[in-house]
């Protein structure tokens, strides 16, 4: 009886094991827009952008950590590529989670703009996904 439960016990732990494999990944991002004043309409330099992974790495999404990737030019342009390495258990017991993503803009004395995005949306030429934040104009904040 004991032995017929131990094998039990096994052969459901390889059946599991089997089942569910670990998937290491990297995704490009390609992350594009302007950022300006939004009272005066000038290019804003310096603005720091970063990214939250929402969706991708089991563990990461679920800290939400901001990574920065860049900061816009002198002529406010972001033109950024990121490349983005994730892990995630690929298992034949639960959907994947869906691939999502926050890209945040923030600059000192300025209100934080937060984008939300998934990959099911954005354009890829399959090597690539472009975020294309287009013209963003920041809020001064108040004092």
């Amino acid at each position: 009886m004991k032995i017929r439960l131990i094998i039990s016990l096994f052969i459901t732990l390889g059946i599991l094991a089997c089942a569910s494999k670990p998937i290491h990944s990297v995704t490009i991002f390609v992350i594009e827009g302007r950022v300006y004043d939004r009272e005066s309409n000038f290019p804003l330099n310096h603005v720091s952008v970063y990214f939250i992974d929402t969706g991708y790495d089991e563990v990461r999404s679920k800290k939400a950590t901001p990574i920065e990737i860049g900061l816009s030019d002198s002529r406010g342009k972001i033109d950024l590529r990121f490349n983005y390495l994730w892990d995630r258990q690929k298992s034949a017991f639960y959907e994947p989670a869906i691939k999502t993503f926050d890209i945040v803009l923030s600059r000192e004395a300025y209100e934080t703009k937060k984008f939300h995005f998934k990959e099911s949306e954005l354009t890829t030429d399959r090597l690539a996904f472009l975020v294309n934040l287009e013209d963003v104009y920041l809020i001064r904040a108040l004092k």
